[in-house]
């Protein structure tokens, strides 16, 4: 807004004020609608932890299982599709005392895992210079060749100081991170299924790669239990953005397009005044 010229100092002060409101306007609709377009807008969706014993848990749709969706369960003992996704320093866990599989894969869901297979994660461990220091274990999985924007698994076992993320690249190069923490996790390494849960993604674009951090403060883990089941990947639809998002991004905008009316009507009323 231009501020009308010729006029003493004291009325001046509602221009320069309605001046300041306009710039504060500007600015806020600007940094809001940046913060706003991010991952809680609709690129990507976090899903989880939520409870696991059975496929029928799974927050994705599985009407395309074998054609557009894949579940690899490990149940032949073997990964079932090699050529799309790749686990890095991964072994497949044969059924045992200290195995942790999906409840219902080995045909009841009675609070074991015993008798079915799972997947053990074999990370790359390091230290950082934190107080108390912090240990952290990566583990990578690829997807090199397939269109999946979903991805999920099941956390089956870990120790329950460790912290859980998982970082999400895409095939248009951004990448996504985020921390699931502990609050399910036990100390029971003998097949219990009660901390089993799933944990997932949905992205606007394929992802490319899914990498997971196993992270703890202050105590070294005498071995990395991180073991895992029902990798599941393939296409899902986009979540639309939420309502309110839409609705505040419509409110910032607002904001930013909208002048001050006493500015408005200041300026009709005087006409600017010949200099002296």
């Amino acid at each position: 807004m231009r501020l009308p010229y010729g006029l003493p100092r004291e009325e001046l002060r509602p221009y320069e004020k309605a001046v300041s409101l306009d710039y504060v306007r500007v600015w806020l609709s600007v940094f809001l609608t940046i913060f706003l377009t991010d991952s809680r807008c609709g690129e990507i969706t976090f899903l989880g932890p939520v409870p696991y014993r059975s496929l029928s848990d799974s927050p994705f749709s599985v009407e395309g299982l074998g054609s557009t969706f894949y579940l690899e369960d490990f149940e032949t003992g073997m990964f079932q599709h090699p050529d799309l996704a790749i686990f890095v320093g991964a072994t497949v866990r044969q059924p045992g005392p200290t195995t942790d599989s999906v409840d219902g894969d080995d045909g009841i869901i009675d609070g074991s895992g015993l008798s079915g297979h799972s997947l053990t994660l074999n990370g790359t461990f390091e230290i950082l210079p934190t107080f108390p220091l912090t240990y952290q274990s990566y583990f990578n999985i690829f997807l090199p060749a397939s269109t999946s924007n979903a991805v999920g698994f099941v956390w089956t076992d870990a120790f329950a100081y460790h912290d859980l993320g998982i970082e999400v690249q895409l095939r248009d190069s951004r990448s996504f991170q985020h921390y699931f923490g502990t609050q399910f996790m036990d100390d029971n390494f003998t097949g219990e299924t009660a901390e089993d849960h799933f944990i997932g993604v949905i992205a606007d674009s394929p992802i490319t790669a899914l990498n997971m951090v196993s992270r703890s403060r202050g105590f070294a883990p005498p071995d990395e239990r991180f073991e895992l089941d029902h990798f599941q990947f393939g296409v899902q639809p986009v979540p639309e953005p939420f309502t309110d998002c839409k609705l505040l991004l419509a409110i910032v905008s607002l904001m930013g397009l909208r002048r001050h009316p006493t500015s408005r009507q200041s300026l009709a009323q005087n006409k600017p005044l010949a200099r002296s």
